[in-house]
């Protein structure tokens, strides 16, 4: 028994970090307060011993060597294609209607950094751009994401302090971002339970969603940002509608080195409705959303990450593999 009540401990004290963040991605309420106060003095421990930081260090460590062995595998493939794809335009193109021109482009020497983030919507986003942009033998990506975090819970994982933290570190030129499918949840702030729907749930996440924006462009970069595709749910849709109004309205306001990615067109039905099978590029019906309603398949990864690259070689002046 003793022996059991020792590796509980450990083990306790080993993920105290992520026990914690779990309990303050709990809804708002008593419950969450309780949990918090519960996991907060194992995670100081965790934190003070630099246990999470070593955790971190691991995903970050794992998550580079997939990448590594998907982009390897992508370029074995497609080898040819990849050396012989260099650009030929002599002039960067211009975005359309937005007053931004590429300030270079990018070539097999000297490729475009790319840094993809996000919540879990973007693993598989990421995954796939990763795969499929290296065939242009002109882009080198980069990827982060957390599941179960997002933009509306800053206490529950600071995002701006993260990509602060990547932003002022590595010189990436351009960023595709991918948040909301944890964000739709009633929010504490300044002492008060914002509610969802409301005008000051609004515009807070209009103002942490801007504040994102900001950072992710502070150095002259491109923002590519991914609204939310259709759900399966009608309650989550009315979230991600709404999510996807505020997001769009910010990248209006940053025209000038923003642009907002609809998805929930590429993710419609030709009635305009949730549909888990689409016709892919060949015109078979392909299964593109998990049993969720709500992430993607791998299917469905590769068709959003095939769109962010169609706009990004497009601004860029790359040719498409």
């Amino acid at each position: 028994l003793e022996a059991i009540v020792i590796a509980l401990a450990i083990g306790g004290l080993l993920t105290a970090h992520e026990i914690k963040a779990g309990a303050e991605e709990m809804k708002v309420g008593p419950a969450r307060t309780v949990a918090v106060i519960a996991a907060t003095p194992a995670a100081w421990l965790n934190h003070l011993l630099r246990i999470d930081r070593a955790w971190e260090g691991l995903r970050g460590w794992s998550q580079g060597f997939m990448d590594a062995q998907d982009a390897s595998a992508d370029v074995d493939e497609g080898a040819g294609s990849a050396v012989a794809a260099t650009p030929t335009a002599v002039a960067p193109p211009k975005a359309a209607g937005s007053g931004w021109a590429a300030p270079r482009v990018p070539t097999n020497a000297d490729p475009l950094d790319v840094y993809i983030c996000g919540d879990s919507m973007s693993m598989d986003v990421g995954a796939a751009f990763v795969n499929v942009a290296v065939k242009t033998g002109c882009i080198e990506s980069k990827r982060f994401y957390r599941s179960a975090t997002g933009l509306s819970r800053p206490d529950a994982y600071d995002w701006p302090t993260e990509l602060r933290r990547e932003m002022g570190s590595t010189r990436h030129e351009a960023v595709i971002a991918m948040f909301g499918a944890n964000d739709g949840q009633d929010v504490e702030y300044e002492g008060k339970v914002l509610k969802l729907y409301t005008p000051e749930w609004e515009a807070l996440y209009g103002e942490r969603v801007g504040e994102a924006m900001d950072v992710l462009t502070a150095g002259g970069q491109r923002l590519y940002w991914i609204g939310l595709p259709i759900p399966r749910s009608a309650k989550q849709a009315k979230k991600y509608e709404m999510m996807n109004r505020v997001y769009r309205a910010q990248a209006e306001k940053r025209a000038a080195s923003v642009v907002y990615v609809d998805s929930w067109k590429l993710f419609s039905d030709a009635s305009g409705n949730y549909s888990e099978l689409l016709q892919d590029g060949r015109g078979k019906l392909v299964d593109m959303r998990k049993d969720d309603g709500i992430h993607f398949t791998m299917a469905g990864a590769n068709r959003m990450a095939s769109a962010v690259l169609t706009t990004i070689c497009s601004e860029w002046g790359i040719p498409e593999p």
